[in-house]
Parts: C-alpha cells; structure tokens; sequence
C-alpha cells in the first residue's frame, strides 16, 4: 500500500513538518474529535484514496506524548500480502501524515481528493491517445471515455475482462465509450502475437471482434505460443469468420504496426503494468473490484464537459 513512502519517526518526523507541527499544536487546543469516529474517518480515507487495499482495520491508535497527533497502526491486505503500518493524525482530525512529503487534508471530501490526484495533467494525458481505428464499444459519443491497456496473457487483465468490463457497459451503457488498446508485456511470451490475432480480426470482421477478445481471455489457461495459431483458426471457424484470411494476416503480422502504435503510446503514457485505464485522462492501475472502478466512473461523469 504505501511502499513508496519513507516512514516519519515518532517526533523527529513531526519536527520536521514547520509550519503544519505549528498548526497542529493550535488546533489540538480545541475541541478534539470521538476517537472512534477519528479511527472510522481515517480508514474511510484511506480506503478511497488507496482502493488497492483490503480488509483495513486499525490494530491501535495511542496518543504521542507532547505531540500534536494520534499513531495510528493499520493492518491491511495488498498484493495478496498482510501488512502492516503505522499513519499519523492530528488530534483535531484534520490531517493526516503518511510520511513527511505524503500530507492529507482529512477537511476535504475523499472522493474529490482522489479525482484531483488522478486526474492531474489528464486533459493532456487524454490528447496523446489515439481512439479512431481502435475496438471500441459503447456511445461513440459518450463524455466518459475508458481507455484500458491491456495484454491477453495477464491474469489480471483477465480479472478486468470478468469483473469489470461486462459491469461497465451493464451499468453505464450509453454514458461511457470503452476503448481497449494492446498493451502485450515482453514478460509475456505469446501476448503479442495474441494482439497481432485480435487486431486481424478487428482489421477484417471488426464486428467479431469482441468475441474473438472473449475467447482469448477465456482461453487464456490453455493457450501456449505453440498452438496460439491453431486456437486462433479455431475460433476463427467456430466464429464463422474468413480463415484463410486471418491467418495470412497473423502470419504476415499485417497488424504489428498497430499493437506497436498503442505500445508506444502507452509507455508515453507512463503505463508499465496491465490493466491500466485511462479514464477521462485520469489514471486507474490494476483489477480492482468494480464498486471501487465504478467510483472513478461517477466522478469522470461528474466532472465532465
């Protein structure tokens, strides 16, 4: 959850704060927040901020003594792993320390807090990405627009197909336009030739195409670079599809400048894991569970022009 961040010590953090240690010894002078409410604020905060984490819950919360705020120590779940960390809040309940650079207003609402996070430089993220040509479903029209990076091999990218792709368009319909763009890692040896695959499709039965996508997702536990090309003739008949063609298209890699294109893009992107989506320009990583995906969607429809 917070790996990227350096820790503060007890008090020699706090020191280090100026102006805010400052403001925090004036605002402890007045009325102080029910602790138990104070806990629920914090985990409520960090649950929206950091959607990655699970099963949040505060192990303790004491009082420094002579400082200006609570410890408080979480334990959690992410990556798959428990964890555990120590967070800092002002006694007053209106801020929140992670580490000396990693400040959080507690006054502000957290959902704004999160779009303004992501959102940042997302009008000219959104510029930079190329949507004609692409597979796409949904209102062409939409205010909403969900780009997803994606690579047919990860398992996470398989999570999204399942949990959150069909929910997207169930839930949102006409309001969104869902983009899906080839974003194969090298780590991943038959990927790329599976977006080769999937754009000879999109390129010569573009109305196969999503199809073609959910059997690639659906097969993903059986493919293996030595019978991608037959399970690709295969659903290629099973789906009634033009055969020869595709595989010419396959084996001449006829769509490599376009799983190139979006490669390229996506590392001008700073994209380097899968899923990432780009979400009116606002940056998601990962497969997370769709009622926290969907947050994101209400506030892009919020925010929209």
């Amino acid at each position: 959850m917070f790996r990227r961040y350096r820790w503060i010590g007890l008090t020699a953090g706090v020191a280090g704060l100026g102006l805010l240690t400052a403001s925090l010894l004036v605002a402890q002078q007045k009325s102080a927040p029910n602790t138990e409410n104070l806990q629920a604020k914090v985990v409520n905060y960090i649950k929206t901020m950091f959607p990655m984490v699970q099963d949040l819950q505060v192990k303790s919360f004491t009082e420094e003594k002579g400082a200006p705020f609570y410890r408080v120590v979480l334990t959690y779940t992410a990556q798959n792993r428990s964890q555990e960390s120590a967070v800092f809040v002002s006694r007053d309940g209106s801020f929140l320390i992670l580490c000396q650079d990693c400040i959080y207003d507690l006054r502000m609402d957290p959902q704004k807090a999160l779009w303004a996070k992501v959102a940042e430089g997302a009008e000219e993220r959104m510029s930079k990405i190329k949507l004609d040509g692409r597979p796409f479903k949904g209102n062409p029209n939409a205010k909403v627009v969900v780009v997803e990076y994606s690579d047919y091999q990860c398992p996470f990218c398989r999570r999204a197909f399942e949990q959150i792709e069909p929910q997207l368009m169930q839930q949102y319909g006409d309001k969104v336009k869902f983009v899906y763009k080839q974003f194969p890692l090298p780590i991943h040896p038959w990927a790329f030739k599976a977006s080769i695959a999937a754009l000879c499709v999109h390129k010569y039965h573009p109305k196969a195409y999503w199809d073609l996508h959910s059997r690639l997702f659906q097969s993903q536990n059986e493919i293996r670079v030595e019978n991608l090309r037959d399970r690709f003739q295969a659903i290629a008949r099973e789906l009634n599809l033009d055969t020869n063609r595709l595989l010419a298209c396959f084996d001449k890699e006829e769509t490599r400048p376009e799983v190139e294109a979006d490669m390229n893009e996506a590392q001008a992107l700073g994209v380097s894991s899968t899923p990432t989506f780009i979400i009116n320009g606002a940056v998601v990583t990962g497969a997370i569970p769709f009622d926290q995906f969907k947050m994101y969607i209400n506030m892009a429809l919020a925010n929209a022009k």
